[in-house]
């Protein structure tokens, strides 16, 4: 796991995401970073604690109504905190919990894990995860058995009946 912390950047929000919170940037210069600060913060606790990025039809839209405030300003404030587009923050998330997935559960078939993280394809998810974690996620399978073997099963260590 700590492979998959040292390539990814953004920080885990901590916390709960308060219910009856509403984020609406102020208009001064000098309070405008610190606002998208909270925003970001807000958007990745709502990601973290409630798995939105699991739906595979999830819009910019869904995510600032979930966190109280507009698309624009929620999208300049991932822009401006992550350094990347909504869609690119979104994977990222899919592809940390497909890292997950496949670290807790190396018998799961890949084209299962792209699903169960929200993509709608195999090609798409094979492209975010190369590009999130630089290797292929059957490389990445590879490079867990290497390091961790599967226990073997009792039943069927050649030995027994004969």
């Amino acid at each position: 796991m700590s492979f998959f912390r040292n390539i990814f950047r953004i920080p885990k929000a901590q916390g709960r995401l308060e219910e009856n919170a509403y984020i609406f940037p102020e208009k001064k210069e000098k309070g405008i970073r610190q606002d998208r600060n909270e925003l970001y913060a807000a958007a990745s606790r709502y990601m973290t604690l409630s798995k939105p990025y699991l739906d595979p039809n999830l819009t910019l839209d869904q995510v600032a109504h979930a966190i109280r405030t507009n698309r624009l300003y929620l999208s300049r404030a991932v822009n401006d905190c992550a350094g990347m587009g909504f869609p690119r923050y979104v994977n990222w998330y899919r592809i940390k919990y497909a890292v997950d997935m496949m670290e807790r559960d190396r018998r799961l078939k890949i084209e299962e894990v792209s699903k169960l993280c929200g993509f709608n394809s195999q090609p798409t998810f094979n492209h975010w995860f190369k590009l999130n974690v630089g290797m292929t996620p059957s490389e990445y399978l590879r490079k867990l058995n290497r390091r961790r073997p599967r226990p073997r099963d009792p039943s069927s260590s050649g030995e027994g009946e004969r």
